[in-house]
């Protein structure tokens, strides 16, 4: 049997020696690496995680829930109030809403103006209605125009008129009241300003009344009428007819035109006739008036209208 002697077995351990140190030095070296690793990441502060975006300013809070956000979470109930909390009295909110309500009020347009007060309308159906009753027919026709002018929508006045008509009660023609102005230049009158081409309307250089006369009185359809346009001169001084227009008013519709007139001067405390104005009634007119302007040379302006009622 081979034996080794003890020199070999001290060569051959010799050779192994430097291998184990060289294990263990490897092994010491990761052990540090690990431990420094382990030390680093346990020891250096995390960041915080930054907090998700607010887009709440730019959603409407009323916006429904869309399929891919999913219903809105619902906001936590509030919590109860103390006892010392329900014995302090609340705001008084009447008096903010009054107060937001007259603030808001003030950029609307104002309410426009009531109609004529029910007891005046009131009274003009009682006095037509009495006018009516005592065959005062054009009294009523009268009364009943007056309350539909104040309230359009008067249904008795509506009827009351429908009921004379119904009935075919006489109508007849009413003069109104002679309006005079005068309409001359201001010329030098005022220092210091153009006036041009400027009109005044103040007294009239001559006084007079314009007539308007219908005849027949009464008229039927198909009659023939004719409409005199007298101008009587109330002043001292003579008139002198420069122009005259005539308007023909016919169930709302207007007809102007000029017409000479026959006389061209009208002498003090005279009255002339300026025209004659020839018709036939028509069948079926509800509202009929003729109304006439006749100006002086001295800028004077008589008008007057003579009104079927």
């Amino acid at each position: 049997m081979p034996t080794t002697s003890p020199s070999q077995r001290r060569s051959e351990a010799g050779s192994a020696r430097p291998i184990v140190v060289l294990l263990l030095a490897m092994l010491a070296f990761a052990a540090g690496a690990v431990s420094a690793w382990w030390y680093l990441t346990q020891r250096q502060p995390q960041a915080p995680p930054r907090p998700a975006p607010d887009f709440g300013p730019l959603t409407p809070s009323a916006a429904p829930p869309t399929p891919e956000t999913g219903p809105a979470t619902p906001a936590p109930a509030e919590a109860a109030p103390s006892p010392a909390a329900e014995a302090q009295p609340a705001p008084a909110a009447p008096a903010a809403g009054a107060a937001r309500a007259a603030t808001a009020g003030k950029g609307r347009p104002p309410k426009p103006a009531p109609a004529a007060p029910a007891i005046e309308v009131g009274q003009m159906l009682s006095q037509a209605e009495s006018a009516a009753s005592e065959k005062r027919y054009a009294d009523a026709a009268d009364l009943y125009d007056r309350v539909l002018k104040a309230d359009p929508g008067n249904e008795a006045a509506r009827a009351g008129k429908a009921r004379i008509g119904a009935m075919g009660a006489p109508r007849r023609f009413v003069l109104g009241t002679t309006t005079v102005e005068s309409l001359r230049g201001l010329g030098k009158g005022l220092e210091g300003f153009d006036t041009a081409g400027v009109g005044v309307k103040r007294a009239p250089t001559v006084e007079g009344l314009l007539e308007l006369v219908m005849e027949p009185a009464k008229v039927n359809a198909g009659d023939a009428y004719a409409v005199k346009v007298f101008l009587k001169n109330a002043g001292k001084k003579a008139i002198d007819v420069d122009e005259m227009k005539v308007s023909m008013i016919v169930d709302g519709k207007w007809s102007t035109r000029p017409l000479p007139a026959k006389v061209k001067q009208v002498a003090p405390k005279q009255r002339a006739l300026l025209q004659e104005l020839p018709g036939v009634w028509r069948a079926g007119v509800k509202d009929w008036a003729v109304e006439a302007v006749v100006t002086s040379r001295g800028q004077d302006v008589y008008r007057n209208r003579l009104t079927w009622k």
